[in-house]
Order: C-alpha cells, then sequence, then structure tokens
C-alpha cells in the first residue's frame, strides 16, 4: 500500500476547525487522522469508509466505526444520508472514482447546515505533465503520485471549481502544495524567480487541498 495514505495528513487537518465533531473520513486508511482528531478531543466520532482489507483490520482499533464498502455504492450514499456530518474527509480519493461529480453532490447532502467537506486533489496542470507529453511523448503513469496509474480521473483548479460548485457547495479556503523541482531547464535560476515572485502558481502547484461549504 502507498505510504502516503497512512502518515497523519496535516495539511487536511489544519482545515478542521471545533470541538466534539462528528467525521466521515471516505478512504480512511489505517485511521490515523481521525485516532487524532479523537485524541485531540476536536472529534467525539470519526466513521470512516475504506476498502483495503488490512487498513479496515487497523482503523477499527483507532476510530468509532469502519465501513468496509466503496464511497462509490449507492446504498452506502444513501444511507448516509442520515447521519448529518460536520465534516467530511476527502483525501486523495475522488481522483479514483468513476463519477466522483455524483459522490461529491451526494455526500453534499450528508452535512448539517453549518458542515464542511475538506479534499485533496493532484493537479495534473503541473508542469512535470508538460514535459511527459511534449518532450517525452507519453503520459506518465506510475505506481504512485501524481500519475498514479489507478487514478480514474484528472483534475485542474479549473475543473476542481466545476466539481464544487456542480455540488452546490463553494470553496472557504484553498491551499496548494507546490512542487518546483520538477524543473530541470537550462535556466536553474528560474525557478527560485518563479517561486519568489508567486508566478505560475497553477503550474508549479503539485496538490489542492481545499476546504468546501454549502452555498
Amino acid at each position: 500500500m502507498n505510504q502516503a495514505y497512512i502518515k497523519l495528513r496535516k495539511d487536511i487537518i489544519s482545515l478542521i476547525e471545533g470541538k466534539n465533531l462528528k467525521v466521515l473520513d471516505v478512504g480512511c486508511s489505517n485511521g490515523i487522522n481521525g485516532k487524532w482528531l479523537l485524541d485531540q478531543g476536536m472529534a467525539t466520532e470519526v466513521i470512516g469508509v475504506e476498502t483495503h482489507q488490512e487498513s479496515v483490520v487497523n482503523a477499527k482499533k483507532n476510530i468509532t466505526k469502519v465501513i468496509e464498502k466503496s464511497i462509490e455504492d449507492e446504498a452506502l450514499l444513501q444511507s448516509l444520508k442520515g447521519e448529518k456530518f460536520d465534516y467530511i474527509i476527502l483525501g486523495d480519493v475522488l481522483e479514483h472514482l468513476l463519477d466522483p461529480w455524483h459522490v461529491l453532490s451526494e455526500l453534499e447532502k450528508s452535512l448539517k447546515s453549518s458542515g464542511k467537506i475538506i479534499i485533496s486533489l493532484p493537479n495534473v496542470q503541473h508542469i512535470e505533465t508538460l514535459k511527459h507529453l511534449v518532450f517525452k511523448g507519453k503520459f506518465p503513469y506510475e505506481p504512485s503520485g501524481l500519475y498514479d496509474k489507478t487514478h480514474m480521473r484528472w483534475f485542474t483548479l479549473k475543473n476542481i471549481e466545476e466539481l464544487v460548485d456542480q455540488a452546490d457547495m463553494k470553496i472557504e479556503e484553498l491551499t496548494r502544495v507546490m512542487r518546483y523541482s520538477a524543473y530541470k531547464g537550462g535556466f536553474p535560476l528560474i525557478p527560485r524567480i518563479f517561486k519568489k515572485l508567486g508566478l505560475f502558481k497553477n503550474f508549479f502547484t503539485f496538490q489542492y487541498v481545499f476546504r468546501c461549504v454549502k452555498k
């Protein structure tokens, strides 16, 4: 299993505020994020959704409840509407789904009126994509990371904004995970200049992490 999925996601939990929260963690892996929220007293209940069997076993030791199903299971989506969560976490999940638009729209209905959804998605507009397509002439399917071969869908910032909007939500806060190291042109100072001036951010954003609220 990709080790990135079993570490504490500080970039995600930093966007969670409040106490006594009811949280749904989709793709919860071993439940480490939920455990942290419970241990800190921020959450009183964390329900995880996970399909990886070994992760399910470990997650059951860390969080309140684990549902061993795909989030695209329609019966599960409908049942979650009666829960009313303060937060739903979708960390590196939507890009693996056949229909992330439908899933996000349905999960929005599982929130309290003040509830929020936190999402992280890789950015296919990263300059590394251009390097592979233009100079190498192929799409770089890889075992993990930005070009994980298990990804079903690909997103740029505009795609993300459309995804959120069609779910009747809006982005309240957006952060970027930047990666400048992919640029290895003949002028090594260029990425440093871009970083210093904040230019072409979308091309150097490796991942977007953002918090959504109801419109």
